[in-house]
């Protein structure tokens, strides 16, 4: 139940004073701005419940749902993080570049690709999808490879900009 007050407090939130008040001209009261959050909390929830009810009538379970739906961004985040971990300089177009890459691969794989792996009593197919555990690889995968073929064609940042650990000791 924590984890649902969270998402809406979150979503909240963000409706509140980002997308309202980061978009209006007008000073708004906090006493507005209150009522204004707790009316987007219902209406998230709302929106979060419908999503739920129409998601259980297409999903056999939800636990499969989750973690194929997190499955798609997991291996882009993955990526990103091995990056980070391994280019101490340079420009973060390779990067985000492959992120993308990596997301729109592993939707297209998750939806849309299918083979025939034999034929069942009536002599229909019997279609078969990659499973969800391996998304996380595909865009892992994606990621590095896109982002290691971009970065010869970008600028890298200059070492001068990063800081010596040495200098910030106290």
């Amino acid at each position: 139940m924590s984890s649902v007050t969270a998402a809406l407090s979150a979503l909240s939130s963000v409706s509140t004073m980002d997308l309202f008040k980061g978009f209006s001209k007008k000073e708004h009261s906090e006493h507005f701005l209150m009522k204004f959050s707790r009316t987007s909390m219902v209406v998230w929830a709302v929106v979060l419940i419908a999503v739920a009810v129409i998601a259980s009538q297409q999903v056999q379970s939800a636990l499969n749902a989750a973690l194929g739906l997190s499955g798609w961004t997991n291996g882009a985040m993955l990526g990103g993080l091995i990056l980070v971990m391994w280019w101490r300089r340079g420009s973060a177009w390779p990067m985000i570049i492959g992120m993308a890459t990596a997301v729109a691969v592993t939707v297209y794989v998750a939806n849309f690709l299918f083979w025939q792996t034999g034929v069942d009593v009536d002599g229909k197919p019997i279609m078969a999808r990659v499973a969800w555990p391996w998304f996380t690889l595909i865009g892992t995968t994606v990621t590095l490879a896109v982002a290691c073929a971009i970065r010869p064609f970008t600028k890298s940042k200059p070492a001068a900009a990063m800081v010596d650990p040495k200098s910030v000791a106290s």
